[in-house]
């Protein structure tokens, strides 16, 4: 019989696994059998630590979320001098975030997962804001000029994630350093 920490830690793993399947294969196209091979364990296992396909795509958001904020505080600990080179580098941080980002965007706007979706993600929102003040307290800024500079950033990144339209990005990236310009002259 394995102890309690050893499944948690299979668990984590499983959790780990099952969140890759879903950014590499899409909500749609994955199952709890797929999954389970790629755990390299029987399916019928997995409701062992995920009571359904429902309860596994929440916990594979709250794990997202979890590595978002590690990717949000280690970022904090190396801020460039330069708030417009701050704001391209956390740019291509979170291109490397764009196929787990999708996933997310198709659980929110799932008909049967959004809600849920939503409601556990709805932590994001804040997530930014408080980004946004430290990185105004950083560089010594109107809070609410780099909040809503940086929430620009965010729509822009976004729509980076879904599109990959590097012409609009670069535009989008443009206006915000001339606001960065214009707003603190930077």
């Amino acid at each position: 019989m394995i102890s309690f920490d050893e499944k948690q830690i299979r668990k984590e793993k499983i959790l780990e696994t099952s969140f890759n399947v879903f950014v590499k294969n899409g909500l749609e196209n994955t199952s709890m059998r797929r999954i389970a091979s790629a755990c390299e364990i029987y399916a019928s296992n997995m409701y062992e630590y995920f009571k359904s396909k429902d309860v596994l795509i929440i916990e594979c958001i709250k794990l997202y979320m979890r590595n978002l904020n590690v990717i949000f505080q280690k970022e904090l600990q190396s801020l460039s001098s330069d708030l417009k080179e701050e704001v391209r580098r956390f740019f291509l941080l979170f291109t490397k975030e764009k196929f787990m980002m999708r996933f997310i965007y198709q659980v929110v706007s799932s008909p049967k997962y959004g809600e849920l979706g939503r409601r556990e993600l709805s932590n994001i929102y804040m997530e930014y804001i408080r980004y946004s003040d430290k990185l105004a307290a950083a560089y010594g800024l109107d809070k609410e000029k780099v909040e809503s500079i940086f929430l620009l950033f965010v729509a822009t990144m976004h729509d980076f994630c879904l599109w990959e339209n590097e012409d609009l990005v670069n535009k989008k990236l443009s206006c915000i350093y001339n606001l960065i310009d214009k707003e603190f002259g930077a």
